[in-house]
């Protein structure tokens, strides 16, 4: 069958983010956001970052259980015949890379090069694989390659069981070199270059801050922050997701963000 050619522009489709990243300072209402999602399963690498919190959260501390984790989607998926979740939320970026780590170990020693990498003979002689072993000592950076690619198969694995995955992380300073001067740049605490790769993949990037007693998400780009959006409804806008009222709760609002 021939392949029919456009003639005209499509029209601009507002969609929620298939990828969303947030990001932030320790304690700005993350956790809290993410809680107050109807329909969102949170896979909590941060050993026991909810536990103040009412949310639907299953632990996670090695790259073992997030495999088990996304084998039991899969069945529940087939089951509903429907994604089983609405939302699920990675919390958090840093804890997922460390978990990776293994994955990344796995991959490089499926090639030719690295077959033989973290084995060692022990007192008896005999080979044994060191399961610790960390890529990222290889010469030159080498290694970064298959970190980076293990934490992104992790994320796509979550992908085709909810409508829109979320990745929260912490954020990193660090110094860029922008047309010849040295300039701070806050983005998602990743190594390398993992950070500005994953964010690149990600709809929706938002950083969250604290105003008075306001936690904002903020999509609006900015030369010091990696943030932004490609969905219209999100694009250089930014919202006020948590206000404390006076009586101490807190109102969260997640309906501006997901349409």
């Amino acid at each position: 069958m021939a392949i029919v050619l456009p003639t005209k522009k499509q029209q601009v489709l507002d969609y929620n983010p298939r990828l969303l990243v947030i990001y932030s300072k320790p304690k700005m209402g993350k956790s809290t956001f993410c809680a107050a999602l109807d329909d969102n399963l949170i896979i909590d690498l941060d050993k026991g970052g909810y536990r103040a919190l009412e949310a639907m959260v299953v632990p996670a501390s090695s790259y073992t259980e997030l495999r088990e984790i996304a084998i039991s989607l899969d069945a529940k998926k087939k089951e509903l015949g429907k994604v089983p979740y609405r939302f699920i939320t990675l919390d958090n970026s840093t804890h997922l890379e460390e978990y990776c780590l293994y994955y990344a170990l796995l991959l490089y020693r499926q090639t030719q090069q690295g077959k033989e990498f973290g084995n060692y003979t022990d007192k008896d002689g005999k080979t044994v694989f060191n399961t610790k072993a960390d890529v990222r000592q290889l010469p030159r950076g080498g290694g970064y390659l298959y970190v980076r690619e293990a934490v992104k198969r992790a994320i796509e694995m979550f992908i085709p069981y909810c409508e829109t995955l979320i990745l929260i992380g912490h954020v990193k300073d660090s110094l860029i070199n922008k047309d010849g001067k040295e300039m701070s740049e806050m983005s998602l605490d990743l190594s390398g270059r993992l950070s500005d790769i994953i964010c690149g993949d990600a709809d929706a990037v938002g950083f969250m801050r604290r105003e008075g007693n306001q936690s904002i998400i903020s999509f609006k780009t900015s030369g010091d922050l990696n943030k932004g959006a490609r969905p219209k409804h999100l694009r250089e806008k930014e919202f006020v997701v948590i206000e404390e009222l006076e009586n101490g709760e807190l109102k969260v609002n997640t309906k501006e963000i997901f349409i």
